[in-house]
């Protein structure tokens, strides 16, 4: 039985029989808590970790990574590793994470030797460590239902993804020198440099969102419509990446969505 059903009809059957409260309580209270505003920036981050694959913005930060880190052992790894930090605290929605990182990076890992189990794991250990990277979609969650700030909620999130980025990074790195795996030749400082200025307008947007929110100058809300309009912006001027088209099966992905988990 989906675990709503199981919360919803043992708090049901404790207030019918081991209670005078009137089951009419339940009501209110669910309608009480699906009533917050900030409940809508759910929705509003999931569909903007949609955008960032459509717009090609999440693919611009993996090359970048790439060309910086790919010449070291186990460095695509690393790369999985950061992109999934970055993107994180763009949708804040996993499944939009990683359908926006595994196609850009996985043949190429392939192509060097990954094995399918690894990146696999390695994929969905770091989607669960960007569960606290900001903007997450469960840290709102709990704000909304104990009143804490979402700013403090956001700003205490980062460190536990950091250690635990740099864990997974010594877990990478002892892999790949057990393992052996070759290094490939290194990008040259120039297309270092193409990737990095290519890559910027959508670097940019994490730390944006980051900031506005902790620095109170829009709520959680209102800074995911600020995300989905600069995403929009940098896809049809920067990347000429956005399909009007796309607009329609977009949203039905983000209804469909079963946030604050996906």
């Amino acid at each position: 039985m989906p675990i709503a059903f199981s919360f919803g009809l043992a708090t049901f059957a404790y207030l019918s029989l081991t209670t005078s409260t009137p089951t009419i309580v339940v009501v209110g209270r669910m309608d009480e808590g699906m009533s917050h505003l900030i409940l809508l920036a759910v929705p509003l981050f999931v569909f903007l970790g949609v955008l960032i694959e459509m717009t090609s913005m999440a693919r611009a930060m993996v090359q970048f990574l790439a060309n910086l880190l790919g010449h070291i052992r186990g460095g695509l790894s690393y790369v999985l590793i950061g992109a999934m930090y970055l993107v994180s605290g763009i949708s804040g929605a996993k499944a939009a994470d990683m359908a926006a990182i595994a196609p850009a990076l996985f043949p190429e890992m392939k192509q060097r030797g990954a094995d399918d189990g690894d990146m696999v794991a390695l994929l969905a250990a770091t989607g669960a460590q960007t569960e606290t990277v900001p903007p997450s979609l469960v840290l709102i969650t709990i704000g909304s239902v104990t009143g804490i700030s979402i700013a403090d909620l956001f700003t205490a999130g980062l460190l536990p993804g950091v250690v635990l980025a740099l864990m997974l990074g010594l877990v990478v790195w002892w892999r790949a020198r057990k393992a052996g795996a070759a290094c490939s030749p290194r990008a040259s400082w120039t297309a270092v440099g193409k990737s990095l200025l290519v890559a910027l307008p959508a670097l940019a947007l994490p730390f944006v969102i980051r900031a506005a929110v902790v620095e109170g100058v829009a709520t959680a809300t209102e800074v995911s419509t600020i995300g989905i309009v600069y995403a929009i912006v940098v896809g049809v001027l920067v990347y000429r990446k956005f399909d009007v088209r796309q607009i329609w099966p977009a949203l039905v992905d983000t209804a469909a969505c079963p946030a604050p988990f996906c």
